[in-house]
């Protein structure tokens, strides 16, 4: 991740599919994927909070009715996009011939940096 300064909440699980990472005399843009299951106001208020004494501001943040959850976040000529999404996992469990089932709802968060050197 190419902002090293940007801390993770404990919990956090990197998700090793779909990350992207690229560097060019112009710039970088790289994107990381991790899981969690913690309340997702918790981790947005840490990030809110900790970003910010960073040097990052909140400049916008979209709300789709798709359960995703979006935040830009700005410091100098660097673009930082925080996506949560919620995932549904049913759980079924096999103990003793008893059947148990879960309904546990996991989250992912999706860091989008990107930056202009000019």
């Amino acid at each position: 991740f190419p902002s090293h300064d940007i801390v993770l909440l404990s919990g956090m699980n990197k998700i090793n599919e779909d990350n992207i990472g690229f560097d060019s005399n112009a710039g970088s843009i790289s994107s990381v994927i991790y899981s969690f299951e913690n309340n997702p106001q918790d981790l947005l208020e840490f990030y809110i909070a900790t970003l910010n004494q960073l040097g990052w501001k909140l400049v916008n943040k979209n709300n789709d009715k798709n359960s995703s959850q979006k935040y830009n976040f700005q410091r100098d000529k660097e673009n930082l996009l925080l996506e949560i999404n919620d995932i549904q996992n049913n759980f079924k469990e096999d103990k003793n011939d008893k059947i148990d089932k879960f309904n546990k709802t996991n989250y992912t968060v999706k860091f989008f940096f990107s930056s202009l050197i000019f």
